[in-house]
C-alpha cells in the first residue's frame, strides 16, 4: 500500500484550546488524534488519504517534498507495550560455614536525605484570544458600487447567485429566479418578509432625556419599536401616525404590560396614594377604604379605568391589585374608597392591613415618552409597495428629577 506523510497543524488561538481529526492511517485503521494548539504532527496515511477534521479550527497538507512512509500512523502511532523478558537464573553459591566472633556493636544507620523535586515550569496561556464561534444567523448581503461599501442584509439564502444581462438571477431548490421582476416588493422564493431598520437617537447623550416623538420623512409610515438605557416598551403602530406635510408624526406610546414592568414603578406615570386604612374582597369585587381623619385623599388625577398596585411592608416590591371601577369620595358621609376589578389577569390578593396604594395610568393612552439617555428604536416596514425613507427624528426634552 502506498503511503505519504501528511502534517496535522493546530494554530494559535484554536478554538477550545485544540484540534481534532479522523484519519485513515496506512494499515487501514481509522484513528482520532487531537493535538494542542501551536503544535502540529505528522502522520502516515494510504494514498489517496482520508483527513476529516472534527473541530472548529486546524489544518492539514500533504509534505513538501513528498515522503512516502510504513509505519501505521506515524506520530500518532500509539506507543507500544514493552514485553518483559524473564531475567535468567543466577547460579548459587554454597554459602561456607561462618567462623564465629564476637559481635560488633551494631553502626548507626544514616538517616537518608530526600531529593527536591523540582517544581515544573507551567506553560504559559496564549494570549491570542480565541477565534469565536460562527454565527447562527444566516443573511445575504449585497453590495453598492455607488456607496463603495455593504449597505443592506437580505433574509432570503439563494444557492447560486449571477447577474446576466443587467438583470440579477439565483437558484433556490434548483428553481431558477429572476429579481426585480414583479412589483410585490420584499418577496423573495414565495415568501413575504418584512424591512427592518435599526438606528439610535444619542445627542447629549450625557443628559437624561424624555423622547417624546418620532416623525419619519417617508412616503409610508413605519411601526416604531424604541427603548433607552432605562426603559424597554417604547411603541408606535403605523396606523398612530398623523399625516402632516407629507410628513408623519405620532407621539412615544408604552405597550402598557399589565402587570406593568418593574422599571415602570419609578416613572412619572406612577402615583401614589397612601396608606390604605381597611379594605374588604366580595369575590371579585376589592373595595379600598383611607383615612379621613386624618385625610388621605385619592385625588383628582386617578379616574376609573386606571390600574390599582399595593405594597407590603417592607414596602420594597409592588404588586396589580386590579383595573379601578368606581371612585367614591364623600368625606361628611365618611366614604374615601376605591372599587377595583380583581379578576384582570395577574392581580394578586392584598394580605395585611396597612398596604401602601398607589396608581399606574394608561400607559398607551398617557404616555410621558421614554427616559433614558440615548434611545435605540427600530422601524418596521410590513408594505408590499416601494417605499423611501429621508429622515427620522425625535422631539426630546431634559429630564429634571
Amino acid at each position: 500500500m502506498d503511503c505519504l506523510t501528511y502534517v496535522l497543524v493546530c494554530p494559535v488561538g484554536a478554538d477550545g484550546g485544540e484540534c481534532s481529526w479522523n484519519i485513515s492511517c496506512c494499515d487501514g485503521i481509522k484513528r482520532s488524534v487531537t493535538i494542542p494548539e501551536e503544535d502540529e504532527q505528522e502522520v502516515c496515511l494510504s494514498y489517496p488519504y482520508n483527513i476529516a477534521k472534527t473541530s472548529i479550527s486546524g489544518s492539514s497538507y500533504l509534505k513538501v517534498p513528498t515522503e512516502s512512509c510504513n509505519t501505521s500512523c506515524g506520530y500518532a502511532d500509539p506507543s507500544p507495550t514493552p514485553t518483559p523478558v524473564p531475567a535468567a537464573p543466577t547460579p548459587t553459591a554454597p554459602t561456607p560455614s561462618p567462623t564465629p566472633s564476637p559481635a560488633p556493636s551494631p553502626a548507626p544507620t544514616p538517616t537518608p536525605t530526600p531529593i527536591p523535586i523540582p517544581t515544573p515550569t507551567p506553560v504559559p496561556a496564549s494570549i491570542v484570544p480565541p477565534i469565536p464561534s460562527p454565527v447562527t444567523t444566516e443573511y445575504t448581503l449585497t453590495y453598492s458600487q455607488a456607496a463603495q461599501g455593504w449597505p443592506s442584509f437580505y433574509s432570503f439564502i439563494p444557492e447560486i447567485m449571477i447577474g446576466m444581462n443587467q438583470y440579477f438571477y439565483s437558484f433556490s431548490g434548483g428553481n431558477l429566479f429572476q429579481h426585480n421582476s414583479d412589483l410585490s416588493r420584499n418577496n423573495f422564493y414565495g415568501t413575504q418578509y418584512n424591512s427592518y431598520i435599526t438606528t439610535v437617537f444619542n445627542e447629549r447623550p450625557l443628559e437624561n432625556k424624555l423622547f417624546k416623538t418620532i416623525n419619519l420623512e417617508s412616503d409610508q409610515a413605519w411601526d416604531v419599536t424604541m427603548e433607552t438605557d432605562i426603559q424597554t416598551n417604547g411603541y408606535i403602530d403605523s396606523e398612530w401616525f398623523e399625516k402632516k406635510e407629507n410628513a408623519f408624526f405620532a407621539f412615544i406610546r408604552q405597550r402598557g404590560e399589565i402587570p406593568a414592568l418593574t422599571g415602570e414603578y419609578a416613572m412619572r406615570s406612577v402615583n401614589g396614594i397612601g396608606k390604605a386604612l381597611s379594605w374588604s374582597l366580595a369575590s371579585t369585587t376589592l373595595t379600598v377604604s383611607f383615612s379621613i381623619t386624618p385625610l388621605v385623599s385619592i385625588g383628582s388625577e386617578v379616574s376609573v379605568g386606571d390600574y390599582l398596585y399595593f405594597s407590603v411592608p417592607s414596602y420594597t416590591t409592588v404588586e396589580l391589585a386590579g383595573q379601578i371601577t368606581n371612585i367614591e369620595v364623600n368625606l361628611p358621609a365618611g366614604i374615601n374608597r376605591i372599587t377595583v376589578d380583581a379578576s384582570v389577569s395577574g392581580a394578586q390578593p392584598i394580605t395585611v392591613a396597612d398596604p401602601y396604594i398607589l396608581f399606574i395610568k394608561s400607559a398607551e393612552a398617557e404616555s410621558n415618552g421614554l427616559l433614558g439617555h440615548y434611545g435605540i428604536f427600530t422601524l418596521t416596514n410590513k408594505s408590499t409597495q416601494s417605499t423611501e425613507l429621508f429622515a427620522v427624528e425625535s422631539e426630546i426634552m431634559k429630564s429634571y428629577p
